[in-house]
């Protein structure tokens, strides 16, 4: 089975293995491969269709690719995973995407870099995962986003506790649940917050894809919608935008709430809120609507009817498509007025 890849490439499976028909002259940027795949023969035979991404420097002047990331579809044991290397620009759609370390106060944070194709410079925006972390869900929205015309890092914050993929079981219940939330968010301090967003806005604002010198944005997702606050706090020099969707504990009583970093914060600012949301009651909505009202900057806030916590991510239980569409549009918007910030 031959699959082209980009104009000059042609990859032949065999067994598994991508094997180069046509070496290439230069390092290239593959597009994104969907082919079926059999395993087995006769009556035990399984076809799949599995997403192949060429490296960029995948290329060493051998025959074979010596790695490409192979994403099952279909769940079948056989094909989880051949090879994989965590560099390398990847092309999908309309967005090229790039997997690299981002060197961090404590460690390495895993990362993805996403821009749109083509040459140029486009203003930037950080997009924070929710406490599932980088996962293919959080790929698409940030692909989706550099669609636009935006250069987007997506980084694991949680780069403390363990790479991605992070670690998620199906139907845990909510005392697992919160032994793994603990787990990835107890060394997350103000403090320590702080200081990473820092590091992401210096990774963004270096891109040689993002406009030098320009004011950046960040969204945040449940548990990181506080980052987003924080690093507009952090970085009020270059944050002209921040947005919260379904954020949790944006409002405590403690002396490190992310509502008092306000008079910090010189970005234009929005917060789509879910219901019922035991980390953001209806009382802590009615305090940010307060004081943001009492900050005097550019917000809104609105609660979405019949969405609950974490709504907007596609591989969420309780996603809703209709209110997803208009959280991202007004994220879009939001993030547009970047161009002229």
């Amino acid at each position: 089975m031959v699959s082209r890849v980009a104009a000059y490439i042609q990859l032949l499976r065999r067994d598994g293995n991508l094997t180069l028909v046509r070496a290439p002259e230069k390092p290239f940027t593959a597009d994104v491969v969907v082919t079926p795949i059999q395993f087995g023969s006769g009556r035990g035979a399984r076809t799949c269709a599995c997403r192949v991404e060429i490296h960029l420097d995948a290329w060493r002047g051998s025959r074979k690719l010596p790695g490409h990331r192979h994403e099952c579809r279909c769940g079948t044991q056989e094909c989880v995973r051949h090879g994989f290397s965590r560099r390398g620009w990847y092309k999908s759609n309309m967005t090229i995407s790039r997997d690299f370390d981002i060197c961090m106060p404590d460690g390495a944070a895993d990362a993805v870099l996403f821009r749109p194709e083509g040459s140029g410079r486009w203003p930037g925006v950080m997009h924070l995962p929710d406490i599932g972390g980088i996962r293919q869900a959080h790929r698409d929205m940030a692909a989706r986003l550099a669609g636009e015309g935006f250069v987007v890092l997506l980084p694991n914050v949680f780069y403390r506790t363990a790479r991605s993929p992070l670690p998620r079981k199906q139907g845990e219940t909510p005392e697992e649940f919160a032994i793994r939330f603990a787990a990835l968010t107890d060394r997350l301090t103000p403090q320590a917050i702080a200081g990473d967003t820092a590091v992401y806005v210096d990774t963004l604002a270096a891109s040689e894809w993002v406009d030098p010198g320009a004011r950046l944005g960040a969204v945040g997702y449940c548990y990181t919608g506080a980052f987003a606050m924080r690093v507009a706090a952090a970085r009020p020099d270059r944050i002209a935008a921040a947005a919260s969707f379904h954020g949790g504990r944006l409002v405590t009583d403690t002396p490190g709430s992310p509502h008092l970093l306000l008079p910090r914060i010189q970005a234009r600012l929005y917060f789509g809120h879910a219901v019922q949301d035991r980390s953001m009651p209806e009382e802590a909505i009615r305090k940010l609507e307060e004081d943001l009202a009492a900050w005097g900057g550019k917000f809104e806030s609105e609660t979405y009817e019949g969405a609950y916590h974490s709504w907007t991510v596609p591989d969420s239980p309780v996603y809703h498509a209709p209110q997803a569409e208009r959280a991202y549009g007004k994220l879009r918007e939001l993030m547009q007025t970047l161009v002229s910030a």
